[in-house]
Order: structure tokens, then C-alpha cells, then sequence
């Protein structure tokens, strides 16, 4: 029997990696429960987060070496009360505090993803409050007009400098 016969994970955009983890999820009969939507508008990604339950952000380094920068969809699924499990790549954990709006794991550690995917599938409540934890973090730090006074603050100072 199945461990949680309803899930569904979506994923949401393009790249290059799209062709080799459409064949992976074929090999691995996962086609019922993955679901790529390629890119979508904002009105659409807004329906995405309003129907999801966890944001998954899995992130690795390259063998190139390139990496992604911070990542404004944590931000987007923060704001939407969504719980965020992703990886301590790069700027990502900028924009999360492991333990209180999601979970941040090692990268290529599959067990720890599918560890803190399982806890915030097994525990509603911690789903909502990291959630909640969420959206009051980025309305505090990366809403514009936050932003926008931070920034006039910064040039204050160094105007006085002058």
C-alpha cells in the first residue's frame, strides 16, 4: 500500500534538465503523480501556490559550477503561507529560515528533502504555522515599499557623508 496515495507534485516552468526528468519520472511509472506544466503567467503560478500544500525548491551546483541565485518563487510561496523545503545552494538561504518558514537541506541529500517533505506532509499544523511564519517574513523584508524605505535610508546615510 501506498504511503500517501493522493499527492501530486507539480512542477512549474522549463529548462534543460526538462527532457531527462520527464524520462525519469516515465522509467520510474510516476507519470500519474508528476505533472509538468511548462511555463506558465503569473495568473496561473498564483493558482498553483493557492492549490499547493508545500513549495519543493531542490536546488544543486552544476558540474559546470553554475548555480542559482536566491530565488524570487520562495518569496512568491512564502507570501501564499506556504511552507518552503529547498536546498542551502547559493542565495537560497537568504530567503528561508530553516525551521520557521520551511526547511533547508544539504544538497543531493535526497534523504533529508524526502525526510522534511514527510514531516510537513504528516503535520498540518506545522504546514500552517511555518506558513504563516512565511508570509509575515517577506511582508517584512522583501515587500517593495519595505524595500523601497530601506533603500532611501541607505542613500540618507550617505548623503551625510558628503
Amino acid at each position: 500500500m501506498e504511503l500517501y496515495p493522493n499527492i501530486r507534485y507539480d512542477i512549474v516552468g522549463e529548462g534543460e534538465l526538462m527532457v531527462p526528468l520527464k524520462e525519469l519520472v516515465a522509467d520510474l511509472g510516476l507519470k500519474d503523480r508528476v505533472i509538468f506544466h511548462g511555463a506558465r503567467t503569473k495568473v496561473n503560478i498564483i493558482e498553483f501556490y493557492r492549490n499547493a500544500d508545500i513549495f519543493v525548491l531542490p536546488s544543486i551546483t552544476g558540474s559546470d559550477g553554475n548555480s542559482e541565485g536566491q530565488g524570487l518563487v520562495l518569496q512568491e510561496a512564502q507570501a501564499m503561507q506556504l511552507p518552503v523545503v529547498a536546498t542551502l545552494h547559493n542565495g537560497i538561504p537568504e530567503g528561508v529560515i530553516d525551521e520557521i518558514t520551511g526547511y533547508l537541506v544539504p544538497e543531493r541529500d535526497i534523504e533529508a528533502l524526502k525526510t522534511k517533505m514527510k514531516y510537513l506532509i504528516d503535520n498540518e499544523n506545522v504546514r500552517r504555522t511555518m506558513g504563516k511564519n512565511g508570509r509575515e517574513y517577506v511582508l517584512r523584508n522583501f515587500d517593495n515599499a519595505v524595500l523601497g524605505e530601506k533603500l532611501e535610508l541607505i542613500y540618507s546615510e550617505i548623503l551625510k557623508l558628503y
